[in-house]
C-alpha cells in the first residue's frame, strides 16, 4: 500500500470491546501489527473523529471521567498499535464544511470525508454517507481487513 487511509469514527467507537465492531476493529490492528511490526501502521486517525467520540459521548449523558477515561483508552490503542493521528489543518473543515454544503451528509461525517480528501481520499468506515462524495473512496472495515489479511 502506498496509501494512508483516514479512519471513520465508528473505528474509534469499535475499541471498545462492548462494540458491535469491535471485532473487525481488534483484527484490523491484530492485521496491521503482523504486517507493520515495527513501523507506523498504514491508517490514521483524523483529530475531528477523536473530538466526535466526546461530542457523542457528551450528547448521551457520560460524565466527564468517563469521557476522560474512554480517550485514554483510545490513546493507549493508538499509542500500542503506533497508529498515526493526522495533523489538523483547517482544509480539511473547509472541505468538510463544502461537503456538508454540497452534499447534504451529517456535520461529523462531513467533517471526517473533509479530512481523508485532504489526504489520501480514502476512508475507513462503514458509513454508506462517505459512498457518493467524489475524490472520496470508502472502504468499509471488512474490505480493509480482507486487504490487509491477503498482504
Amino acid at each position: 500500500m502506498d496509501w494512508l487511509p483516514v479512519a471513520d469514527t465508528e473505528f474509534l467507537f469499535g475499541m471498545r470491546s462492548s462494540d458491535t465492531k469491535h471485532r473487525y476493529v481488534k483484527s484490523i490492528l491484530d492485521e496491521l501489527e503482523r504486517a507493520f511490526p515495527s513501523k507506523r501502521k498504514e491508517l490514521t486517525i483524523p483529530p475531528l473523529a477523536i473530538f466526535e467520540v466526546v461530542i457523542v459521548c457528551m450528547s448521551e449523558g457520560k460524565g466527564v471521567n468517563t469521557i476522560i477515561e474512554t480517550l485514554e483508552l483510545i490513546n493507549d490503542i493508538i499509542s500500542t498499535y503506533k497508529l498515526d493521528i493526522m495533523e489538523f489543518n483547517a482544509d480539511q473543515v473547509v472541505k468538510g464544511l463544502s461537503v456538508y454544503r454540497d452534499f447534504k451528509r451529517g456535520f461529523f461525517d462531513s467533517l471526517i470525508a473533509g479530512s481523508a480528501l485532504t489526504y489520501d481520499n480514502i476512508i475507513i468506515g462503514d458509513d454508506e454517507a462517505f459512498l457518493t462524495i467524489p475524490d472520496l473512496k470508502r472502504k468499509t472495515l471488512k474490505e480493509y481487513l480482507e486487504e490487509l489479511r491477503s498482504r
